[in-house]
């Protein structure tokens, strides 16, 4: 008899555990990078790359609101200490990327999401569309800015730029996107993203005689490259990994 209400604790804990999972968002995630020779640490291999994100909410409630955005490369290295660098600071000093060179800017893309009530996330909100712009911030950073028309966010105008922050560790590029509380909460509002694309460029540049890349591949392990994403909300954590073929 114990051992039958045992496995029937049990049986009820694995429902609810379901259930709570089956509750939340789901997302998907996925990343396109060509070419797709794997290189070496020797011979790198300049790429571009294209992240691709949707959010689907658990009806009748809005997506919620993402604190942070990890992605995880496998043979994947950047060099922005060889390219043109736009820091967030200028950005925000002068209220415009207007001053940045073009050098500088090395991805573009574009968001939708709906701004709604905190108090009230069953309220279908607002629609907001953004163009993404991403500039070198130097080694380690990438910085973002969020622009467009002010009638398609709710005559939202400047919205500060924010950094990203990168490395290599165990062979594999880590970029990490906090969203600051001024993209997340626009006018006091909760920001629930909806779609999100950026393509990073394939930029290169000659140095000491070597064509070098902004995002460079270094690695193909068995004709795999592994990678994830992991979306970060104050209720949830949602991990999407993924695979994509690469040559040696």
């Amino acid at each position: 008899m114990r051992r039958i209400l045992v496995c029937s604790i049990a049986a009820i804990a694995l429902i609810a555990a379901a259930t709570a999972i089956a509750a939340g968002d789901s997302y998907t995630a996925t990343t396109k990078i060509a070419p797709s020779k794997g290189g070496t640490a020797a011979a790198p291999v300049p790429i571009s790359l294209t992240t691709n994100y949707k959010v689907t909410p658990t009806p009748p409630n809005r997506a919620g609101v993402l604190l942070d955005i990890k992605n995880s490369w496998a043979g994947l290295q950047v060099n922005g200490n060889l390219f043109p660098v736009c820091t967030a600071a200028t950005i925000n000093a002068a209220q415009s990327d207007k001053g940045c060179k073009a050098s500088s800017l090395v991805g573009t893309g574009s968001l939708t999401a709906v701004l709604g009530p905190h108090t009230d996330p069953t309220n279908a909100g607002a629609e907001c569309d953004r163009d993404i712009k991403v500039y070198n911030g130097g080694k380690g950073k990438l910085v973002f800015t969020l622009a467009g028309d002010p009638a398609k966010c709710l005559s939202i105008t400047f919205l500060p730029a924010f950094e990203a922050t990168y490395k290599v560790s165990g062979g594999k590029l880590l970029l990490d996107a906090p969203i600051p509380r001024f993209i997340s909460h626009p006018l006091g509002l909760d920001g629930s993203l909806k779609t999100e694309v950026i393509s990073y460029k394939r930029l290169t540049k000659k140095v000491k005689g070597k064509v070098r890349g902004f995002f460079e591949s270094v690695s193909c392990k068995g004709g795999k490259r592994a990678y994830k994403t992991t979306f970060k909300t104050a209720t949830q954590t949602s991990t999407v990994p993924g695979t994509l073929k690469c040559s040696k």
